[in-house]
């Protein structure tokens, strides 16, 4: 490994060694799903050394199909009920493999998703989307930057319990009607928030 890899990098090289020492005994082998979650499996680290890290696995198609309850979702041209469900191709992508310091003793490589029949690319697969934007940014000569921002609200009541706290019903131009309630993200931290926000 080169002294300028990220912190948590590892290298095929390096995942064997540490796989060896019993350091790390399991890797994840993930995909990112149309919403940002990760779906895939958890493979013993030896296997993964042995036989996973150039063969990869299979996963079911409809994992691209569904909706946030992992209901497939209607009117997919890619799979569904009706077309039928198939499997796809889990490429691992070596470049990705990292220590997943947040669970114990594994490791994670995320996988580019390939057809099961002729290997080609799953043109829907948010990878293959992203790696088609950069290609075509790069041949207009840009080069793609991107960050993450997490933003997530913090209760000291359960959701259910701040969202009865409803101050108003407000009617919309378009017939619809939209509910405020008293939970608002306050700036102070010295003025406790209404509904328990912090």
């Amino acid at each position: 490994m080169s002294a300028s890899a990220p912190a948590g990098r590892l290298t095929l090289e390096v995942l064997r060694d540490r796989v060896a020492r019993g350091d790390i005994e399991t890797v994840v082998v993930a995909f990112p799903d149309h919403y940002g979650r990760l779906m895939g499996k958890r493979f013993d680290a030896e296997y993964f050394v042995a036989d996973g890290a150039a063969h990869g696995t299979h996963a079911c198609d409809y994992l691209l199909t569904t909706d946030m309850e992992m209901e497939p979702v209607q009117g997919y041209r890619f799979a569904s009920w009706e077309k039928g469900y198939g499997d796809f191709h889990l490429v691992p992508d070596p470049d990705t493999l990292v220590l997943a310091s947040w669970l114990e003793k594994s490791a994670l490589v995320l996988c580019d998703l390939a057809d099961d029949r002729t290997g080609d690319p799953v043109a829907v697969a948010p990878r293959s989307i992203l790696r088609r934007q950069v290609d075509a940014a790069r041949t207009l000569d840009y080069s793609a930057v991107a960050a993450s921002e997490l933003e997530y609200y913090v209760f000291q009541q359960s959701y259910r319990q701040a969202r009865k706290r409803t101050i108003a019903t407000s009617s919309l131009p378009d017939g619809t009607s939209r509910t405020t309630t008293s939970c608002r993200a306050h700036a102070s931290r010295r003025t406790p928030p209404p509904c328990g926000v912090t």
